[in-house]
């Protein structure tokens, strides 16, 4: 943090130093006090982190490590600034061309405890499923564009990105839900609609 009249240094966090394993690839968010930040995995192994610190001191208020997938993938990063709505921190991920499906969650603000995780591609046997015709798992849809909240609505819009693979060829169909705007309930994750580009 600098001092935004002098451009003295206040405070320096070390929190995501290469020597631990993790670096800091996202912006931070500030709310009440606090800055909001994901901290990505040195390789693509490693999973995604949010961390707070306090705004004033640069200590950390808490740290809470992203849990573990309920399907196997591999690369994802915490890299877009979090959104916080209503006491909730909610952030997506990026590096669905590693072959994961893409995914939302939201962590309570003040403790770190993850609350929901709701995925961007659907699963086997989920709506719009059938739109995956290839051999392989759905997968895609990266979410680390930071997303936006209507308070009126009481709804969070969030972009999700290009189907994985790259190629097509393995992939034929609408590959629903990548490319696509998702419109969800910040207290539970629940999507209340899609749209996709056709």
């Amino acid at each position: 943090a600098l001092d935004a009249e002098t451009g003295k240094r206040v405070w320096q966090s070390t929190v995501g130093r290469w020597q631990d394993g993790y670096t800091i690839t996202t912006a931070p968010t500030y709310y009440n006090g606090v800055l909001y930040t994901g901290v990505s995995g040195g390789d693509r192994s490693a999973r995604g982190k949010l961390t707070a610190l306090d705004a004033k001191t640069g200590k950390t208020v808490w740290e809470t490590k992203s849990p573990p997938p309920t399907t196997v993938e591999n690369g994802y990063a915490m890299t877009g600034a979090p959104l916080v709505v209503n006491g909730m921190a909610i952030v997506g991920v990026a590096g669905a061309e590693f072959s994961h499906r893409g995914f939302l969650e939201a962590y309570d603000a003040k403790t770190g405890k993850h609350l929901w995780r709701t995925y961007t591609i659907p699963a086997k046997g989920e709506k719009g499923a059938g739109t995956w015709t290839g051999g392989d798992p759905a997968a895609g849809g990266s979410s680390w564009v930071t997303g936006t909240y209507d308070p009126e609505l009481d709804l969070v819009y969030w972009g999700s990105g290009n189907p994985s693979p790259w190629n097509p060829r393995g992939r034929p169909g609408d590959n629903l839900w990548s490319n696509s705007v998702i419109a969800l309930r910040p207290k539970t994750g629940e999507i209340v609609w899609h749209y996709h580009r056709s």
